[in-house]
């Protein structure tokens, strides 16, 4: 019994052959990739305090791969101010001369990517 090589077969079974390896492969490398994947999607969103909590607010969050951190914000769901820090995957701005008693909302991303509009309420004059 005699094997032949790839390039002793006839060219429509090479065809034939090339065609069936790519079919089978081709699904196996895109699912890789596909898994591989990583999204800028704003994640764990959290507040907390460094200074005064009257007029002050930092927001945190993550994202899986670095992408620049962007906080967008104001006394309604069109922003009108925006604090940019530093590419990060784990992202920190801290926003400043904040009105007291106040409900303000905002967003976090990387530009091109953005979390959901959320509030939050800064403290009164001291207190």
């Amino acid at each position: 019994m005699e094997i032949l090589s790839f390039f002793d077969m006839r060219k429509e079974t090479k065809i034939f052959t090339l065609i069936f390896i790519i079919s089978f492969l081709f699904p196996i490398t895109s699912t890789i990739f596909t898994v591989n994947a990583k999204d800028n999607t704003p994640k764990y969103l959290h507040l907390s305090w460094q200074h005064d909590t009257a007029t002050t607010m930092t927001v945190s969050w993550s994202t899986e791969v670095s992408t620049d951190s962007i906080v967008q914000y104001g006394l309604d769901d069109t922003y009108g101010n925006q604090e940019e820090g530093t590419a990060a995957f784990w992202h920190h701005i801290e926003l400043t001369g904040l009105t007291p008693d106040s409900v303000y909302h905002y967003r976090v991303g990387s530009g091109k990517e953005w979390s959901n509009d959320f509030t939050f309420k800064t403290g009164t004059n001291g207190k």
